[in-house]
């Protein structure tokens, strides 16, 4: 713990990844668990003594709880989220909270609040949204493991641009707050530098809870060991049907299917016709009628980050025939995986098209670009579609590094509620290819 501390102390002013810290309480539970290891009082726990950062959106009893707002500064929890239970109880220190995009609204983790936070892996881009400030401490040797939340990609895209695992696991495998689990798209997952290390954050926060009665029974617990794929059928998309991904990205995904051949798979390029626009349309509707992270009605709008009064603006009334569409196009989704699935143990595809984002991009206004050409930021999200068919589990893992100097990252999209199945291909990728393991294949700063 003192020595997480002191890289905080010198790396965070640059990265902006941890603006509230608790390390004097983390010190004692280190010395707590220290006594439990050496046989001074009960056994450890699953996560004894692990720093865990946790996204600011995620309420903790007595810790500040602002979801990046200017609205919320001042506001103190008085109930803890039942993943932040699940990671107390497992004896894992909450040592500081994470930075995030106010009330989650930008695929960049930028706020009035916090200020603008940077990829460790070049200073100069973002580590992506919304849970941008747990993936960027991750990156950079802030925190060991980190929690949290994706309703359109915000696991997955930060964990890919910062070269890390990122898990959003099937809609009720952990539980979510009341109040906020009849929003299927939401899941609260985790996010880390190995395949066990998120198995084994995973295991310690998922499961049926007495607070959230649309988690799923009975809990799954991904196993220590995870076979091989040898002779697993495995579809790969790079597009899924209709999104824009750059050269650079198609690269590496095609190059994670050798590394799959190479396991012991047989790889298959499937067709898809999924419509970024169909999907971007679903997502609104659902948005607009059971989005939890939206302002309160009486706040101050003076108080918003821009990029907030931009959605606020454009919001239109939930519209019941709106929302039934948007389900039909998720069981439209769902059947078309049906079909791939049928045959084949699990999908690969892209994380996000894009190679990065401008860490400035809240502050400039400027346009998202795939090799050379001006996209709508919809276009690039290949992650948006999953939280639609928010029951199959997707793991990212890293696919390679851009010429920018970020990484870049694949989906291990499984059948529903199948969670082993993507860990599986996850941990044979691991063996081929696999961040932070040497000088060369971490950032710079570090």
């Amino acid at each position: 713990m003192t020595a997480i501390i002191d890289r905080v102390e010198r790396l965070d002013a640059e990265v902006n990844a941890l603006p509230i810290r608790f390390f004097e309480p983390a010190l004692a539970a280190a010395g707590a668990a220290e006594k439990r290891y050496m046989g001074r009082g009960q056994r450890p726990r699953p996560l004894e003594g692990l720093p865990v950062a946790v996204k600011d959106d995620i309420p903790i009893a007595g810790q500040p709880w602002t979801m990046g707002s200017l609205v919320y500064r001042d506001r103190i929890a008085d109930e803890t989220a039942p993943v932040g239970e699940r990671v107390i109880e497992s004896g894992a220190i909450i040592h500081a909270r994470s930075t995030m995009p106010e009330f989650a609204m930008l695929d960049t983790t930028f706020s009035r609040l916090w200020g603008v936070t940077r990829n460790p892996w070049n200073l100069s881009l973002g580590p992506g949204g919304s849970s941008g400030g747990s993936a960027a401490a991750l990156a950079a040797g802030l925190t060991t493991l980190a929690v949290g939340s994706d309703i359109g990609g915000s696991i997955r895209m930060p964990a890919a641009f910062c070269g890390l695992i990122g898990y959003k696991p099937p809609y009720g495998r952990v539980p979510l707050p009341t109040n906020d689990n009849f929003t299927h798209y939401q899941h609260h997952g985790p996010i880390g530098r190995t395949v066990g290390d998120v198995r084994l954050l995973e295991n310690a926060i998922a499961g049926p809870h007495p607070r959230d009665a649309l988690t799923v029974r009975p809990k799954v617990t991904i196993p220590a060991r995870l076979p091989g794929i040898k002779g697993w059928r495995i579809a790969l998309s790079i597009d899924l049907g209709g999104y824009t991904v750059a050269d650079e990205v198609r690269h590496h995904t095609m190059n994670v299917a050798e590394w799959l051949t190479q396991a012991g798979a047989s790889v298959n390029l499937v067709t898809l016709k999924w419509s970024p626009d169909e999907v971007a349309e679903a997502c609104a509707a659902h948005y607009a009628l059971l989005w939890h992270c939206r302002p309160p009605d009486d706040a101050d709008r003076d108080l918003f980050s821009h990029y907030v009064v931009d959605v606020l603006d454009g919001y239109r009334a939930p519209d019941p025939i709106s929302f039934r569409n948007a389900l039909a196009a998720e069981n439209r989704a769902y059947l078309d995986l049906a079909r791939i699935f049928a045959d084949h143990r699990v999908l690969v595809c892209p994380t996000y098209g894009m190679t990065g984002i401008p860490a400035e991009l809240a502050h400039t206004d400027g346009g998202y670009h795939v090799d050379g050409n001006e996209v709508d930021p919809s276009s690039v999200l290949l992650t948006a579609p999953f939280n639609m068919c928010s029951r199959c589990p997707v793991l990212s893992v890293p696919s390679g590094i851009a010429g920018n100097g970020l990484p870049t990252g694949v989906q291990i999209v499984g059948p529903t509620y199948d969670d082993v199945s993507v860990f599986r291909v996850a941990a044979s990728l691991q063996q081929r290819y696999a961040l932070f393991e040497s000088p060369t294949l971490r950032p710079a700063l570090i």
